[in-house]
């Protein structure tokens, strides 16, 4: 069964004054934000530290440093958070807090390149690369019949929440966010092409729960197999250049480390994720039971879409239910991770008739979209509701799928959408 069903018309977005309104004044908000945090932020810099003093683009620290030290040492001492973090004060010449390595073997030969650049560069350099290739993934989605984005929906890209957070936590939310993207728009029209993406976002585990079900859902076979593939090669390519030991120290160290946080952590790292065990947790409910809600939450976010798989449905519709269904069924991730969600959130309103909208859905919208922002500040103040959040689109994206809205473009105006 194809997952993007291009017989289904799409619909032109129409947005009342009040809707246009309120994007232009989100946008510029955003910009003005985001402007006054970095003249304030790089204000109070010195060298390459902040006044938290830790690094600028904090976690990359890990990424650039994890690279020199699997060119210069040991790449055991990746795995051992104590001499880690020793090498990486070496590297910038300072004490600062505590980082450690949390990524696969396999991830290493593709960010050798860093260990060769200066740590501010380097910074700089895999920001703009990744977010240039997460905006060429959202380009793909006019091939996939989902909406092409024009210059309004880049600007949102770019100012979204997600991207901020990605940007001052220094993560691979960019990277992991094309490679998921264009995987799924890809796995009809390139499906060997989106089963090495697919192989290549094994890098971050956790984020490609629902690959699978997808993939067998639609049976999508080829981008298995070339999935399959590319992560065989991937890890035996690892075990060529590190062998075999550094496997054994991630299965076993860095999933305890995880494990660890996910059970018994504290502080910032629990409240940036939006799942729901976590949630659970930072509500003081033991942990069986926030095992149990998470069980609960996996299994019906699995059924619903492979439901929504199942049914004739908007591409886009199909496209926030499976990014939806990611943070409902993993326990473990973050809100930079969340840059996919954004990008599907910006076709599902790119593809609406919000003339048409329920009472609620622009708020929803609204929420869900500064979500990645505002887990922080929620968190804090014991509000640990993202995931009700997160639930209830995807009962609004079921129901429009339930019951769908009557179109109203027609098939010309359907292909001028297509291909603006």
């Amino acid at each position: 069964m194809p997952l993007y069903q291009n017989d289904i018309p799409l619909v032109r977005p129409r947005l009342s004054r009040i809707d246009k309104l309120g994007v232009g004044v989100i946008l510029a908000g955003s910009a003005l934000f985001y402007i006054s945090f970095y003249i304030d932020f790089l204000s109070s810099m010195s060298g390459v530290f902040d006044w938290t003093n830790h690094p600028i683009g904090r976690d990359f620290v890990n990424m650039w440093s994890g690279a020199k030290v699997a060119m210069q040492g040991d790449v055991l001492d990746l795995f051992d958070v104590e001499k880690f973090h020793a090498w990486q004060e070496s590297f910038l010449g300072q004490a600062f807090p505590l980082h450690n390595w949390s990524y696969p073997p396999h991830l290493l030969p593709m960010i050798a390149v860093l260990a060769k650049l200066p740590y501010v560069i380097a910074y700089i350099a895999f920001m703009t690369v990744t977010f240039l290739l997460y905006a060429f993934a959202a380009r793909l989605s006019g091939q996939a019949g989902v909406v092409a984005p024009n210059w309004l929906m880049m600007l949102a890209l770019l100012l979204a929440p997600s991207t901020f957070v990605t940007v001052v936590a220094g993560q691979n939310g960019f990277l992991t966010g094309a490679l998921f993207l264009a995987g799924m728009l890809l796995i009809e029209r390139r499906p060997w092409l989106a089963g090495i993406l697919f192989g290549i976002l094994t890098v971050k585990p956790q984020l490609g729960v629902m690959v699978p079900i997808v993939l067998i859902a639609l049976s999508a076979w080829r981008p298995i197999v070339s999935a399959s593939v590319t992560t065989l090669v991937l890890v035996g390519l690892s075990m060529v250049l590190f062998g075999i030991h550094p496997w054994e120290s991630y299965l076993i160290k860095t999933f305890t480390l995880q494990g660890d946080i996910l059970t018994r952590g504290d502080g910032i790292y629990t409240i940036m994720m939006p799942t729901v065990f976590m949630s659970g947790r930072e509500l003081g409910l033991p942990n069986a039971i926030s095992w149990f809600a998470q069980a609960v939450s996996s299994l019906a976010a699995v059924v619903l879409t492979v439901w929504a798989l199942r049914r004739p449905a908007e591409p886009a519709l199909r496209l926030m239910i499976i990014c939806l269904a990611v943070f409902l069924v993993t326990p473990y991730a973050f809100n930079y991770d969340m840059t996919f969600l954004s990008a599907a959130l910006i076709y599902y309103v790119a593809t609406r008739d919000m003339s048409a909208a329920l009472p609620f859905e622009r708020l929803l919208i609204g929420v869900v979209w500064i979500a990645p922002y505002m887990i922080l500040p929620w968190g804090n103040l014991g509000f640990p509701v993202v995931p009700l959040f997160l639930w209830a689109m995807m009962g609004l994206c079921c129901y429009r799928i339930a019951k769908p809205v009557e179109p109203i473009a027609s098939s010309a105006r359907t292909a001028a959408a297509m291909t603006s």
